[in-house]
């Protein structure tokens, strides 16, 4: 994972499989519209509805060191809720729980969850717009993270996916 704080973007990469995907950043004025309704490569795109994500950063306020740093321990909660004429049907629940830290130079801005899957267009050429609703405080910084557990979940609470990010290795050594 590679976190590109100048050009607002996370890129994924996966060697094993020759696949990569870049996640932007979520804008800064979360309560606006973040999809418009450009055409697609295929034809004329047809306008879906709303669908509203929701997201909570919560500092626990619990502490530890790792690598030599001090670790704050950060809770998020995102809920996704689409309006009845969206074309994203899924009602859904992601929440992380992870450890993080600051790094000199790693100056992403705080409250950055990334923008999800469902921002993308949908077969057919339907096109949900996306709203952003923020109930963080303005002390939910992230920072760095280094172990990191997402789990998603559908509207039934059950849990559809599990992902983990460990850092194995941290080194804040100048490159040449």
């Amino acid at each position: 994972t590679v976190t590109q704080c100048d050009l607002r973007r996370t890129v994924q990469i996966n060697d094993s499989k020759k696949l990569y995907m870049v996640q932007p950043f979520v804008e800064e004025a979360p309560e606006n519209d973040s999809v418009s309704n450009a055409k697609s490569s295929g034809g004329k795109t047809e306008r879906g509805g709303i669908v509203t994500i929701t997201y909570t950063i919560t500092d626990t306020g619990e502490r530890k060191q790792l690598f030599g740093l001090t670790a704050r321990r950060i809770k998020t909660l995102m809920i996704t809720e689409p309006s009845p004429d969206a074309c994203q049907k899924d009602k859904t629940r992601m929440e992380t729980d992870g450890w993080y830290v600051d790094l000199a130079g790693f100056s992403c801005p705080p409250n950055r969850p990334q923008m999800p899957a469902i921002a993308q267009q949908a077969a057919g050429g339907c096109r949900d717009r996306t709203r952003y609703k923020s109930n963080s405080g303005a002390t939910a910084n992230l920072g760095f993270p280094l172990n990191v557990v997402t789990t998603i979940f559908d509207e039934n609470g059950k849990v559809e996916t599990t992902m983990t990010t460990e850092t194995l290795e941290l080194s804040t050594a100048t490159l040449d």
